[in-house]
This record gives C-alpha cells, structure tokens and sequence, in this order.
C-alpha cells in the first residue's frame, strides 16, 4: 500500500526535474535509426527481455502455491 502512494508521486516529480534540468523532451522529437528488419529484431528483442523476467515467476508458481494453507492465500 505504502508503495502504491509513494511511487507515482515520486515518479512523476522524477520526470519534471529530469525535463526542467535537460530543456525539455528533446528526445521525442528524434527519429529512429532503425528501419525493417533491423527495426523488428530490436523490437523482439526488447519483448524477449521484458517478458523474460515473468516467465521465471510463471513457471514456479506451483512451488509458490504449494506451501499456501487455503486457496485465497
């Protein structure tokens, strides 16, 4: 709960400083380098990184059930 309160406001005031201290959001006015294929292996490889970090959660979550004492737990 604690977190859920204090990160968005900390977030949000992270982006104003970090806009106030650079000029201002110079970078999404920049075009991409990358193009086709190119373009689509970085993209997939970005997806493959991100989803990564869930899979070893989804993939354990009966070891994480198994030790539960009713089912809302």
């Amino acid at each position: 709960m604690a977190k859920a309160l204090i990160v968005p406001p900390t977030f949000l005031a992270m982006m104003i400083w970090a806009f106030a201290t650079t000029g201002g959001g110079e970078i999404f006015h920049r075009q991409g380098a990358l193009s086709g294929a190119a373009l689509a292996w970085a993209w997939l490889g970005a997806l493959n990184s991100t989803l990564g970090n869930f899979s070893t959660l989804a993939v354990n979550i009966p070891d994480f059930t198994r030790y539960a004492k009713s089912e809302r737990e």
